[in-house]
């Protein structure tokens, strides 16, 4: 269900690569150091890793399902720094479910999925200290936090969960297709 207990940090949850916006993350993190926890794996994991060992984030590794929607109840907000475009990730349906904010990179569909100041808040791809900025901002309004977390909890009632929820994604993935089959 919707963590309603005391929240703290951000949590990174996914692949551990270039494209999810690690390095950008691992850059932020240095700037607020112990606040972000980061679980996955990839080929990034040694960036991970060493960040881990100076104590700027929280190494998690894997998680399963059970453990992630645990992590993501006790966190102020999901973090998502993408620099590569995405369709629409679970991850932010999984932290919309759980009333946790997101705070994503403002590209692709995340800009469109991730309200800024409603259900989420957005930084600019690959800038550490945009997303640093915007994590210290979560860290010292709270209250604002979990009311961006109740309006994301909201949108998932409304926007993504059952039928409406399957033609969303459909009509996204409609959408991405007709865009590739444009550029290409």
């Amino acid at each position: 269900g919707v963590g309603d207990g005391p929240r703290s940090g951000f949590l990174f949850v996914g692949r551990l690569s270039q494209e999810k916006g690690l390095p950008t993350l691992v850059g932020a993190a240095a700037l607020l150091p112990g606040t972000v926890r980061v679980a996955g794996d990839g080929p990034l994991a040694a960036i991970v890793q060493a960040a881990g060992q100076k104590g700027d984030v929280e190494v998690l590794g894997h998680l399963d399902k059970a453990a992630v929607f645990d992590q993501l109840r006790g966190a102020t907000a999901m973090v998502l720094p993408s620099v590569w475009f995405e369709g629409l990730p679970v991850s932010v349906l999984e932290a919309y479910a759980t009333g946790t904010p997101v705070i994503a990179s403002r590209i692709g569909s995340l800009a469109e999925v991730v309200m800024d100041g409603f259900t989420g808040l957005l930084a600019t791809p690959g800038d550490d200290g945009d997303l640093a900025a915007r994590l210290r901002w979560a860290s010292e309004h709270p209250a604002e936090m979990r009311e961006m977390g109740s309006n994301a909890r909201r949108e998932y009632e409304t926007s993504y969960r059952g039928g409406v929820h399957l033609n969303a994604l459909l009509d996204t993935y409609q959408r991405l297709i007709g865009a590739s089959r444009r550029s290409t």
